[in-house]
């Protein structure tokens, strides 16, 4: 889904609006490119084969319908409400490290506990190290304007650097990012950026073995 995101971005919203009431949700597709319709029907049917959609069909041309409705089951709500955007960034993280193996000291943990200094607990999406620097990643599917201060705070008082500390969203503008970065200690990366970000911050450190 992550690496698809630009195609499903409308059937994945009308499965977030819908995962509440667990009514059915149709989307016509009638408009929409040959790319679109065949990626969209694709997650769909290996989401269905899941079982984390309890209805899928599909009507052809000329109606070009489709119609689903997600399962309220805690496992499918969970990855569909946002632990498949940290499964995404986690896996392309492991994957283009492995690609290093040898050439960068390299170590991960998901979902991170850690204390902060007002002796709060509180949990990492995902925090890696390279070399002999943490980095700390937060991905977000729906409203981030209630804790990018939070966590603006967060990574300035563990000592994180700007680029140390990303935030990975799935539906924000090229004009969002920038103000949000700038006006925050914080990376702000669209879903189509996290391979590239991570090639980024790897390829640095090769730079330095």
């Amino acid at each position: 889904m992550g690496s698809q995101y630009s195609l499903i971005k409308r059937f994945y919203g009308m499965i977030k609006s819908s995962m509440n009431s667990g009514n059915s949700f149709s989307i016509s597709l009638r408009d929409e490119p040959q790319q679109v319709i065949g990626t969209t029907c694709q997650v769909a049917t290996e989401l269905y084969k899941i079982a984390f959609l309890e209805e899928y069909r599909y009507f052809r041309v000329p109606r070009c319908l489709l119609v689903a409705r997600a399962s309220r089951s805690p496992q499918a709500l969970n990855f569909l409400s946002g632990n498949w955007l940290e499964r995404y960034v986690r896996n392309r993280l492991i994957c283009l490290a492995k690609r290093q193996t040898g050439k960068i000291d390299f170590s991960y943990i998901a979902n991170a506990k850690v204390t902060l200094s007002n002796g709060d607990d509180f949990e990492m999406d995902l925090l890696f190290h390279v070399n002999d620097q943490f980095y700390w990643v937060e991905s977000k599917t729906g409203e981030y304007q209630d804790k990018v201060q939070k966590y603006s705070k967060i990574a300035s008082d563990l000592g994180l650097q700007r680029n140390q500390a990303i935030i990975v969203l799935t539906d924000v503008s090229q004009d969002a990012k920038t103000s949000l970065s700038s006006l925050y200690h914080l990376s702000v990366i669209s879903v189509d950026e996290v391979e590239a970000t991570f090639e980024r911050i790897l390829k640095s450190h090769l730079r330095e073995v």
